[in-house]
């Protein structure tokens, strides 16, 4: 389940803020913009707290396009490849679909060329 919720009428960059919430069977992580937070069903009272160096642009950035460019140079695939790409970009899509046309889209829907009416 995916919620984004914009609002851009004040253009100041430090007035927006984000979390990011993942949840799974072994526990829960989430994120702000500067922290990273984890906690684990088997410590359920212990809350792991990471501060984050940077920001993500340029620095998030700059690492996948490092990555990227020495795979190249190296012949491997890299760590993110085109087809990671095509899938987010398929599930992104396939969200939106979702949300205009008031049904269940599935990202496989948009690889076909469905989803888009």
């Amino acid at each position: 389940m995916a919620t984004l919720h914009f609002n851009n009428i004040v253009k100041a960059s430090h007035s927006h803020s984000n979390t990011w919430w993942v949840d799974g069977t072994e526990g829960s992580i989430w994120c702000t913009q500067d922290t990273l937070y984890m906690a684990l069903n088997k410590h359920k009272n212990v809350v792991h707290e990471i501060k984050l160096k940077g920001t993500w642009f340029p620095d998030a950035f700059a690492g996948s396009m490092i990555a990227f460019m020495t795979a190249l140079e190296e012949g491997k695939l890299p760590p993110v490849t085109p087809d990671d790409n095509l899938q987010t970009v398929a599930m992104t899509t396939a969200m939106v679909a979702s949300s205009q046309q008031g049904c269940v889209m599935e990202r496989t829907d948009v690889l076909k060329g469905s989803a888009v009416s």
